[in-house]
């Protein structure tokens, strides 16, 4: 979601309060918390995402239902290779374990992502009990103090006295051995071959001749030939030798000052923007600092901006709106939910022992209590907000409504006011919320089939926001 559809629009008021609509909605991925919110100002802990965003449910490989082998998926046992049929009993057995396997696969896959499917659709039903923290006196404190600069980047590492000699030595020796072709074969040949007629003649002359004198010349030559060729080689290694030592020795010192030079820029450059960043984050410093101060005074404007910001960023499964505004220590919040047949569906699926799925119906009722919940927790999710996020609130009153399909405009299902000891006096993971808004100040109306009753509009909603026309807008999961 970018900054566009994040910022809260100020709507103008008619003869009320100030008040600003904050549009709710499921957080994009990835996610960073605003450095308005009370995420960033106060430093308030907090999770990314309060519910399960991707469930991986696999589908048949085509729209048959057929699986990668080409049969039907329900049909696995049914051309199963069996002894006697012309398979020999090994091969048969063998095949019937590899089906019965394959399809015990399948029946794992399909039981997984039943089971991740109805994890999600609870995380959903109960996103609202990620609530943030109340910062008490010591938090506040601690949030009006510089915080230390960090900086990610890691710095540049000096090059090290060898680091790049092996690499400079080879293309050295490559270089070298490209310009000094190797010794010709000739002239051992060529000496090699006197030597052999040299010998022949000597031995003629001794009285020495037929094969025992040419073979005697020829071994003779041979070698004297293999000789000067070894000579001639070795020499010429111990040329290039000198030759790569003397090139590096020369070389090497230029190579380390560029190296040495190459690091030493690329350290001021990391120095620079390390510098930049340092400043940059003192003067945001100085801004939350500053911000912080305002809010814990109980300046109006200050305060209302860190509550658009940090409800904006609340995780919600829907998208919808929460109409806000501030008297003093006061806050008016006004929301608008979905319709019960949009968030609880009328089916689940249960997964037992055996891994088999099983398809339960949710009786009307039970809908219309997981829907009573999930209103009175979305009450209680707005009020610990506004808490967290304003310290300098006192008490906050708390409406929310949903488009009416009998009148077509807005049924109101709850008008409650709750003070900063409510809302810091019960645990987010257990609370009962129905339970707990029906003891608050206000009006909550649960009847015995669980269903709300509609309630008239509350009397400071003019006051507040002025003749405000709601718009039926539908709200959709986010799944």
């Amino acid at each position: 979601m970018g900054d566009r559809e994040q910022r809260p629009f100020i709507l103008p008021a008619a003869h009320g309060l100030e008040s600003a609509s904050v549009r709710l909605g499921p957080r994009p991925m990835p996610f960073q918390f605003s450095p308005r919110s009370a995420w960033g100002v106060l430093g308030l802990r907090a999770r990314r995402y309060s519910w399960i965003r991707e469930v991986a449910v696999r589908a048949p490989p085509d729209a048959d239902g057929a699986d990668g082998d080409g049969r039907e998926a329900g049909n696995d046992t049914g051309s199963v290779p069996v002894p006697g049929s012309g398979y020999p009993p090994e091969a048969g057995q063998a095949e019937l374990m590899r089906r019965l396997l394959a399809g015990e696969s399948r029946r794992r896959r399909a039981a997984a992502d039943v089971a991740a499917a109805m994890q999600q659709m609870d995380s959903m039903l109960a996103f609202w009990r990620d609530m943030p923290p109340l910062p008490g006196e010591a938090e506040l404190a601690a949030a009006e103090l510089p915080r230390p600069f960090v900086f990610d980047e890691l710095p540049p590492e000096p090059p090290g006295p060898e680091d790049g000699r092996a690499e400079l030595e080879d293309r050295i020796r490559d270089d070298v051995e490209r310009h000094h072709a190797a010794p010709a074969a000739w002239t051992p040949a060529l000496a090699g071959s006197g030597l052999a007629a040299a010998s022949g003649l000597g031995l003629a002359l001794a009285g020495i001749d037929g094969l025992p004198a040419s073979l005697l010349a020829l071994g003779s030559g041979g070698a004297v030939g293999a000789l000067v060729l070894g000579m001639r080689r070795a020499l010429r290694r111990r040329e290039a030798e000198r030759l790569v030592r003397c090139r590096l020795a020369a070389e090497w010192p230029a190579r380390q000052e560029r190296a040495a030079a190459a690091w030493r820029f690329e350290r001021n450059e990391w120095e620079l923007r390390r510098a930049q960043a340092r400043a940059g984050w003192k003067r945001a410093e100085l801004e939350r600092v500053a911000r912080v101060r305002r809010i814990r005074a109980g300046e109006a404007g200050t305060a209302r901006a860190c509550l658009e910001a940090t409800l904006s960023e609340l995780d919600f499964p829907f998208r919808g709106s929460c109409e806000v505004a501030l008297a003093g220590d006061v806050a008016y919040l006004l929301v608008d939910l979905p319709d019960p047949a949009e968030v609880v569906p009328p089916l689940r699926a249960r997964v037992d022992e055996a891994l088999e799925v099983e398809e339960v119906p949710v009786s009307p009722e039970e809908r219309e209590e997981a829907y009573t919940e999930l209103v009175a927790g979305v009450a209680l999710l707005l009020g610990r907000t506004a808490f967290a996020a304003a310290p300098a609130l006192r008490r906050a009153f708390i409406a929310a409504w949903r488009p009416s399909a009998a009148t077509g405009g807005a049924e109101y299902l709850l008008d409650v006011e709750v003070d900063r000891a409510a809302v810091a006096s019960f645990d987010p993971v257990t609370v009962d919320p129905d339970a707990y808004l029906a003891i608050l100040p206000g009006r909550f109306h649960q009847r015995e089939d669980h269903r709300l009753s509609a309630l008239t509009p509350p009397a400071w909603l003019a006051d507040t926001f002025g003749p405000l026309a709601a718009p039926a807008t539908p709200a959709t999961w986010k799944n």
